[in-house]
Parts: structure tokens; C-alpha cells; sequence
């Protein structure tokens, strides 16, 4: 049973890593990334929403939308998006 959080729950580190994976798939999928060193912006991705200690309900929010842009990009390149990424 999945306990029911308030709004202002921190954000879980799982969630918080799903967010991290799916935005960086995305990123370098959409040539943002520096192939040769793409931790390096996803650090300082990662520094931003730390210091704006988001909660589960933001980083949800911000996952979903990831996901769906993820799920857009599958379709216009004629393909399906990545198995077990739905919402």
C-alpha cells in the first residue's frame, strides 16, 4: 500500500532519479547534450532543482511532462517511445 503524501512532501530520491534518467535520455536523444560530456550539464541540472528544493508533487509533475515529450517524439519519428515510460 502506497502511503498518501502531503502536497509539500520533499521529493523521494526515487523519483527524483526517474526524473534525472528520463530528462537525460531526452536530452541527448534531442542533441542538447554534449555527447562527449553529458554529465556535466545534467550536474548542473541536477544543482538547480536541488537548490529549489521541489517537492514530490513538482518533480511528478515535472516527470509526467518529460515522459510525454518523450512519448511525442516517439510518434513524429514513427516509432513508439520507449517500453515501460508511459505515465
Amino acid at each position: 500500500m502506497r502511503a498518501v503524501l502531503s502536497p509539500e512532501a520533499p521529493v523521494r530520491h526515487e523519483t527524483a532519479e526517474a526524473l534525472w534518467a528520463n530528462l537525460g535520455s531526452i536530452l541527448a536523444r534531442v542533441g542538447y547534450l554534449n555527447p562527449e560530456n553529458p554529465r556535466q550539464i545534467l550536474a548542473e541540472w541536477r544543482r538547480l532543482l536541488a537548490r529549489s528544493e521541489p517537492t514530490q508533487r513538482e518533480v511528478e509533475l515535472l516527470l509526467a511532462a518529460v515522459r510525454s515529450v518523450e512519448r511525442a517524439l516517439g510518434e513524429i519519428r514513427g516509432r513508439p517511445a520507449s517500453p515501460g515510460r508511459s505515465r
